[in-house]
């Protein structure tokens, strides 16, 4: 086979692209033409160096079908083990407000420690904290991590059903809590430690003496916290991490988040919400201040709350970003976005500040990869280069085939930070932490950090960053054509910029005699709900 060739249209065409394959007695010659304005040069060499590798494979097995041919060739593949290497070179004040110093903060989590000991708390024991918003939540995340048991943050505004199943399962020893949780934590269970300004009896026995109980380091393959995360099913899963996760980690939130002594960073998210320990032990670990707004605060008047903090990092979510205004927040420099797919919307709007989208499943200690968007918008749904870690984009039907560069396919995350798996639940933790596939075993490689199956599907751009096309199972199959709802709603978002929330779905018929089913879109915006979306 001669080099193949790429080049642009020149001649309007009935399609986007056209292979062409001239055949002659010496050789096979390929050429791709391409329309420009689908396809960079760059995409169009990639593209056919999978079709050429699909070829050279067919011609060792003529009887492979479709879904057994490997795409990934030669060019692609360098490409992404160099990017993945190169992701390996991973470095190794107040406290809050208001207020701890940093000797204040240690004096209690040591006397905490010691208590929690004296009641048996230790490695692989739990202790779930349940906490409105307070200085204390961070004194008693302290309290158990020195003690070598592994903490559980409960958000007591969640629904008394899934914390009591949180508790259940956790097989909690200790629940720690504020004077205002007290009571919901005893109606979870008896053993219950409160914690608060006017609350101090674990700091010194009746007589006055200090608690003084020997403390059991954990190892670092010991639980440091477990968070529960919402499965497909409704029932939570609850995903373990251990020290020696988050110990590979933590440096790379700290570079990631450009952190400093001189940072205060936002202590906005919920405690059910495994970004909170994200805004909090790194902050520490860095000696920078962590800023806890109250829960009215919180909900009320944050930008007041930021302005008085002088808060200058944060994290939010995309919908919240986007409904906020930047001039209402004058000390905030760094702007976070994690959780969900980032849109252009938010992009432009906070593009005055550093900007930085984060991504990272809670089962991966939860940074695994980060872009900072510069000079205006960055891709929709960019979440960009692996930080600390390996990702690999396979075949979402079977990882065993790793997807060339363009392709878009499941992502794979390898890595020190990848946790345990499922607490109490093998059977789950199977299906998605799983041994190294054929391809990492080959080429006299191997892997001693545990791989995760996201369920995300992601792409690869030329540059070697990521973008995330959508989930596995939000993939719909309508008159036999695969359709990606969140693809979808991404396109009504740019015809339909006015409307505040758009979100599709499939209707799916009920009776067995009726095989229609419809894409329908729901669309939302909070004034001027009489003017008709633009048809487009």
């Amino acid at each position: 086979m001669t080099t193949p060739t790429v080049m642009p249209l020149t001649n309007i065409h009935q399609y986007d692209s056209m292979i062409g394959i001239n055949i002659s007695q010496q050789d096979v010659g390929l050429e791709l033409q391409y329309r420009k304005s689908l396809l960079s040069d760059s995409q169009a060499r990639y593209v056919m160096d999978a079709f050429c590798q699909a070829v050279k494979e067919l011609t060792v097995d003529f009887y492979l079908t479709a879904d057994k041919v490997p795409l990934l060739g030669g060019a692609s593949e360098a490409l992404v083990r160099r990017w993945n290497n190169n992701a390996l070179r991973d470095p190794r004040t107040p406290v809050t407000k208001t207020i701890f110093t940093y000797a204040e903060l240690d004096a209690f989590n040591m006397r905490l420690a010691a208590a929690l000991a004296a009641q048996g708390v230790g490695p692989e024991v739990f202790v779930a904290v349940s906490f409105e918003k307070s200085r204390w939540a961070v004194v008693a995340m302290l309290g158990v991590i020195r003690s070598g048991g592994a903490f559980i943050m409960m958000d007591p505004s969640q629904p008394a059903k899934r914390l009591h199943h949180i508790y259940k399962v956790s097989r909690a020893h200790v629940i720690m809590a504020s004077e205002s949780t007290t009571g919901l934590a005893l109606s979870l269970g008896p053993n219950v430690m409160v914690l608060g300004d006017n609350e101090k009896p674990w700091i010194s026995n009746v007589d006055g003496s200090t608690i003084s109980a020997p403390v059991q380091a954990a190892s670092p393959e010991n639980t440091l916290y477990a968070v529960f995360t919402s499965g497909s099913t409704g029932t939570p899963k609850e995903v373990v991490i251990e020290h020696q996760n988050y110990a590979a980690r933590i440096y790379g939130e700290i570079e990631a988040y450009g952190l400093t002594p001189a940072s205060r960073f936002l202590q906005f998210s919920s405690y059910a919400w495994d970004a909170c320990v994200s805004e909090q032990l790194p902050v520490l670990v860095c000696g920078g201040c962590v800023c806890i707004p109250s829960d009215i605060e919180r909900q009320q008047s944050l930008a007041e709350a930021v302005t008085r903090m002088r808060a200058n990092c944060a994290v939010f979510t995309p919908p919240i970003a986007r409904n906020l205004n930047p001039d209402d927040f004058p000390t905030l420099r760094t702007l976070l976005l994690a959780g969900e797919r980032v849109l252009e919307k938010e992009m432009r709007l906070w593009c005055g500040r550093t900007l930085k989208v984060l991504y990272g499943p809670a089962e991966c200690t939860p940074l695994s990869a980060t872009s900072q968007v510069l000079r205006g918008p960055a891709p929709t749904g960019i979440i960009g280069r692996p930080v600390g870690c390996r990702l690999w984009v396979t075949d979402p039907d079977n990882h065993e085939n790793l997807f060339p560069v363009g392709a878009v396919g499941e992502l794979l995350i390898e890595g020190p930070q990848v946790g345990r798996g499922y607490l109490h639940d093998l059977e789950k933790t199977k299906l998605a932490f799983i041994e190294p596939p054929l391809w990492l075993r080959d080429r006299n490689r191997s892997t001693s950090f545990r791989i995760y199956k996201t369920g995300d599907l992601v792409r690869h751009l030329e540059d070697g960053r990521l973008v995330h096309m959508g989930r596995k199972d939000t993939q719909v199959k309508v008159r036999g054509q695969r359709m990606e709802l969140e693809e979808l709603e991404s396109q009504l978002r740019q015809i339909c910029q006015d409307f505040d929330e758009v979100v599709v779905g499939l209707i799916e018929p009920k009776r067995e005699t009726d095989t229609r089913s419809a894409l329908v879109a729901f669309l939302y915006r909070s004034s001027h709900i009489d003017q008709d979306c633009p048809t487009k």
